[in-house]
């Protein structure tokens, strides 16, 4: 809905937030995400997307933008359509952020969900209003991939909240939607997403409603780079 528009103000904020950290070798490239969610400049992720008996490959990569209580990280994304998107951390959340959600419950250029919150005991759930959406922490697993086995992968659950659906009954109702564009909205209303992050790597798997829909790492192509904190040179 709007989309066009929706994109536009999309990158031109995008282009004020990287022209307000400046430039130049002085620039100090901080880390930021967290242990299961890490986030660093120039961090190039591979993955393999199977729906169903069909296959292809598609890369993550991410680099810092700028900020220090809050660090900024666009992602380019090639080989899959997840729109324009971005992770943001603060201390121990880190936020991931498109603007082309299957959910939404605004018409914001940009709709943020919480990925990770280490601070979080299992058996604890958030929701985002954003998305429309709601998280459960299931607690930590062992999970293999294409790039390996992982021990202790944080483990997420996302579902959708009734009042998703419930804000498309009403702007159909309105006539803000045309009935292919209601019919595509609400095709995410019943959406679960399990997500597993592995320590020191990141996603690692991703599971769309059931298992004829996932995502699954192959490869850290580049390991990334970034300074723990502003006032030292430490990097990972």
């Amino acid at each position: 809905m709007h989309r066009e528009r929706l994109n536009h103000a999309f990158f031109i904020g995008l282009f004020l937030i990287i022209a307000g950290c400046g430039g130049g070798p002085e620039r100090i490239i901080l880390r930021g995400g967290t242990e299961h969610l890490p986030l660093l400049d120039d961090r190039v992720m591979r993955y393999r997307e199977t729906v169903g008996t069909e296959e292809h490959t598609y890369t993550m990569h991410m680099y810092y933008a700028g900020g220090r209580a809050i660090r900024v990280y666009p992602v380019v994304v090639k080989g899959i359509d997840l729109g324009q998107c971005m992770f943001r951390s603060k201390g121990d959340l880190v936020y991931f952020g498109t603007n082309n959600p299957r959910t939404a419950l605004s018409a914001l250029p940009e709709y943020r969900q919480l990925w990770v919150d280490e601070t979080a005991k299992p058996g604890e759930e958030w929701e985002d209003m954003d998305t429309g959406t709601k998280t459960l922490f299931e607690g930590f697993e062992t999970v293999t991939v294409p790039a390996g086995t992982f021990d202790n992968c944080y483990k997420t659950t996302t579902i959708v909240l009734p009042t998703f659906m419930d804000s498309l009954n009403a702007w159909r109702e309105r006539g803000e939607f045309t009935p292919e564009e209601y019919n595509d909205w609400s095709a995410g209303a019943n959406d679960r997403v399990v997500r597993w992050f592995a320590p020191g790597v990141g996603l690692v798997k991703e599971q769309i409603n059931g298992s004829d829909h996932v995502r699954e790492l192959e490869e850290v192509v580049k390991p990334g780079t970034g300074r723990v904190n502003a006032d030292t040179t430490q990097t990972d």
